[in-house]
């Protein structure tokens, strides 16, 4: 009788344990995709923090923005400079790599006009394959300084990551 007993306590305590460890797994389970969960949404986070960052970097280069007797404008991309320093990237593909890849890293900067005309200019386009990105469009106004009218554009920067 007394073996049965301790037998079925054995038994017992054998269960708990296993209930037990049990307990500890799922729960081990359910911590680890909380965790999943935060560092995707800080991640995101962090990427958009990086595309609005390089979208301020365009936006506040100095060889692209409008001034008038040294007051610089803001949101605003003057067409002629623009031009000029698309053609010098064009012109020399090692200043691409070497100065603007540490400011834009994997991105595509697009300047659209949209009024009173629709134009296109491709600034800065460093693709990388395969991976997703983050889009920000910030509405600029694009200054021609040789009819000294001033147009409606967007400046759209992809950023790749």
């Amino acid at each position: 009788m007394k073996q049965k007993k301790s037998q079925i306590r054995m038994a017992e305590t054998v269960a708990i344990l296993f209930i037990f460890f049990l307990m500890i797994g799922f729960g081990f389970i359910f911590y680890a995709k909380i965790q999943r969960i935060q560092f995707q949404e800080t991640r995101s986070k962090n990427v958009d923090l990086e595309s609005i960052e390089v979208t301020q970097r365009v936006s506040f280069l100095p060889e692209l923005q409008c001034s008038s007797k040294n007051v610089i404008k803001d949101n605003c991309i003057d067409v002629i400079k623009l031009n000029a320093v698309i053609e010098q990237l064009e012109s020399d593909p090692d200043l691409k790599a070497d100065l603007y890849f540490d400011l834009f890293k994997y991105s595509n900067i697009t300047v659209i006009q949209l009024y009173p005309e629709e134009k296109r200019w491709t600034l800065y386009e460093n693709i990388k394959e395969g991976a997703s990105y983050a889009f920000t469009p910030v509405p600029i106004s694009l200054y021609n300084s040789t009819t000294n009218k001033y147009s409606f554009g967007i400046l759209e920067v992809y950023y790749y990551y």
